[in-house]
């Protein structure tokens, strides 16, 4: 192992070296953008990339108008914020319309780098705003004639399964699963611009039936969505009817769209910038609403945003009538959307949810700030334990939250926050600031305070628990520093504290994270990445006090040390590698290593219409808590981001064959051979062997 440790340093190295004269145009590709969206630890799953593949290939169809200043769409593009805003509006108004993308070279804080990451989303237009243009209407609206005959559409098939039998499958009674291996996807999608959208996705996850059965509302697939959204039409600013996202202030009070946690981007992720209203087109089947939702402007600086939703969610029992079987109250919201066995299927739509709120905003130019609240209602109370780490979570059948929020820019500076307080009088709150300290110096810092019983089902903030928005305190600073064109040094640092018992935790407790990247560019399409990471936590001891039988916390520690290389040998040919290893100590101080070790490669042929993309990976983390995630090119729509935990191998081959301008299709396969078990998941999951693989194969089709 030695011998390959040292020999893949050596072949990294020599391609270093071997290529660093090489000047080949290097973009930003979706697949960049998507890994360095990842977070650090076990959150990704609680990230949906798909909202994030659609938005930003919604925005590469319809670029926006750097002219227009249309904040709300440029900070949702890669590398933007609200300073790099504001320095382009007063840029244009002191020098008039910008009258190329180049120009963006002249105006502070974008340099060559920011400009390359978002100039696929962006054009250089006449301005249709107001606010630059003073002669146009306050409210334009797309002509409708123009919509039926420019109306573009989108469909999309995809099957996945796992390869092996899992036990599931094999069992003929008791707790199974129903249906068969295959997850299917499908969604038609309408589109016109960036002002109308209208469309249909349905998804049957493995394991699933696939029921036509309408006097039982069964529809075929499990999970059915529909949405139809319309966008600035005059004084309409948005109005969806059927499944939405809400993404409002910091999401202190409303936020179930896209967010990030904590990662190699060290600036930007700390504040969340919502785009209000947008329709919901992807299949998690919990971080939606459905109902109906409106954004209207009273005037050019004041809006009012109206919301309803009613939507049926899965949740575990609590208490039933001993004579009717009647639901009496409900425990836990299950948020995996799995109805595959009897079991699961139990907990499907037990509990009806209503939520009814509305928000007042104002905004003038680097300015806005707004008022937001909500009221929630279950058909059936929600019930937890009076004991342990749950004591100070929501037990109720009705609840809601009221909070403020506000954004400023001024000159360097853009200050952020929000409050919110919950129907019993706790509160929570979130304040920081960007600051761009000199024009090769970005810094971050954000504030947050979660009272231990404030209680919100529907936010998503910033912080070490991005759902669970109580019993934190914490306060994170990251730094970006870029002395040349060629180096580029991240860091932040995040410290919280847990005022009450927490889930493994029977004390108050403590943590923290650090990371420190440098990326080194040799030229314009190679980079070189170092980057160390460290977690601190604490939770219960493994080993109690024998004596007395009692639970005490320990400190536990992981580390990690990544060197990552990433080639473009030439037009169509990229490499990508990579080296990272992980140490853990636990309780009694005994150190656990783990190793990663890929190589991807990218290659494209027949003009670009023809793309393989592959990977070979070799892992050792023969702990659980030693193990690595690394980010997998996917198939559009998807992502996956493993652990590489236990000991083997990890391959996977994707192809992508445009086959005309309007049609293409993805096939993708991926293999992890164990050496350290024979027998890889866990009761149904598990399959016998120790072989885990799946396909994945996807059809579009555009018109």
């Amino acid at each position: 192992m030695q011998k390959f440790v040292f020999l893949c340093l050596w072949v990294f190295l020599s391609c270093v070296i071997l290529f660093a004269q090489n000047d080949v145009n290097e973009k930003s590709t979706l697949n960049d953008i998507l890994e360095q969206s990842t977070n650090d630890g076990d959150d990704n799953s609680a990230v949906d990339y798909e909202q994030l593949t659609l938005l930003l290939l919604d925005l590469r169809k319809n670029p926006t108008n750097l002219n227009d200043i249309k904040e709300d769409i440029l900070l949702q593009l890669p590398g933007m914020n609200s300073i790099l805003v504001n320095n382009l509006r007063r840029y244009i108004q002191q020098n008039g319309k910008l009258t190329s993308v180049f120009e963006l070279q002249a105006v502070p804080g974008f340099d060559l780098d920011i400009i390359s990451r978002i100039e696929p989303y962006i054009t250089v237009k006449e301005s249709s705003v107001y606010d630059i243009n003073p002669n146009e209407k306050a409210f334009p609206r797309p002509n409708i004639r123009n919509i039926p005959k420019d109306l573009h559409y989108e469909l999309i098939a995809r099957s996945i399964r796992i390869l092996e039998k899992q036990e599931g499958y094999i069992r003929t009674s008791g707790n199974r699963y129903l249906g068969d291996p295959w997850r299917q996807y499908f969604r038609f999608r309408g589109m016109y611009r960036n002002n109308v959208s209208f469309g249909i996705v349905a998804e049957k996850d493995a394991g699933e039936q696939f029921l036509w059965q309408p006097n039982q509302k069964m529809y075929g697939a499990d999970f059915i969505s529909a949405h139809f959204h319309i966008r600035d039409f005059g004084r309409i600013k948005a109005l969806s009817i059927g499944d939405y996202t809400l993404n409002i202030g910091q999401g202190l009070v409303f936020w179930n769209g896209l967010a990030f946690g904590k990662g190699v981007e060290t600036i930007n992720v700390v504040k969340r910038n919502g785009r209000g209203i947008l329709p919901y087109r992807s299949v998690n089947e919990y971080m939606f609403a459905r109902g109906v939702a409106t954004t209207m402007a009273i005037t050019k600086r004041i809006e009012v945003t109206a919301f309803y939703s009613n939507r049926n969610l899965d949740a575990s029992v609590a208490l039933t009538d001993a004579l009717s079987e009647e639901i009496l109250a409900f425990s836990t919201i299950n948020l995996a959307g799995l109805h595959r066995t009897e079991t699961e299927l139990s907990k499907k739509n037990n509990v009806n949810e209503q939520i009814a709120g509305s928000r007042v905003a104002y905004q003038k130019h680097n300015f806005k700030a707004g008022c937001t609240g909500y009221y929630q209602q279950f058909n059936r109370p929600f019930v937890v334990s009076t004991n342990g780490y749950k004591r100070y979570e929501f037990s109720d059948k009705t609840n809601a939250v009221l909070g403020a929020d506000y954004d400023y820019t001024f000159e360097n500076m853009n200050f952020f926050g929000e409050v919110a307080m919950s129907k019993n009088q706790k509160f929570a709150t979130i304040q920081g600031a960007l600051i761009s300290l000199d024009p090769k110096v970005d810094a971050a810092v954000l504030f947050r305070y979660l009272d231990k019983s404030f209680h919100n089902t529907n936010g998503n903030v910033f912080a070490e628990r991005r759902f669970d928005l109580n019993n934190e305190t914490g306060i994170y600073t990251g730094i970006k520093i870029k002395p040349t064109s060629k180096w580029l040094l991240s860091s932040y640092y995040d410290k919280f504290w847990f005022s009450q018992w927490r889930y493994d935790v029977s004390m108050p407790s403590e943590g923290s994270r650090f990371l420190a990247q440098i990326d080194y560019s040799f030229s314009r399409q190679n980079l070189v990445s170092l980057r160390y990471r460290h977690n601190f936590k604490q939770k219960n001891a493994d080993n109690p006090i024998s004596t007395q039988n009692l639970k005490y916390i320990d400190n536990f520690y992981t580390d990690y040390f990544r060197l990552d290389n990433r080639i473009q040998l030439t037009q169509t040919l990229e490499s990508h590698t990579r080296i990272e290893f992980s140490w853990y100590k636990d309780d009694i101080k005994k150190i656990y290593p783990g190793l990663l070790i890929l190589q991807d490669l990218n290659f494209k042929v027949w003009k670009n219409k023809l793309e393989f993309t592959g990977r070979y990976a070799i892992f050792d983390a023969k702990n659980y808590e030693s193990r690595i995630y690394a980010y997998e090119n996917d198939i559009l729509g998807l992502y996956t981001i493993p652990a590489y935990s236990g000991v083997g191998t990890r391959t996977y081959v994707m192809v992508r064959w445009v086959l005309t301008d309007k049609i293409d299709f993805w096939a993708r396969y991926s293999n992890t051979l164990y050496t350290d078990r024979d027998s890889v998941g866990s009761y149904l999951d598990e399959s016998k062997g120790n072989i885990r693989s799946d396909i994945k194969l996807q059809l579009r089709i555009t018109f």
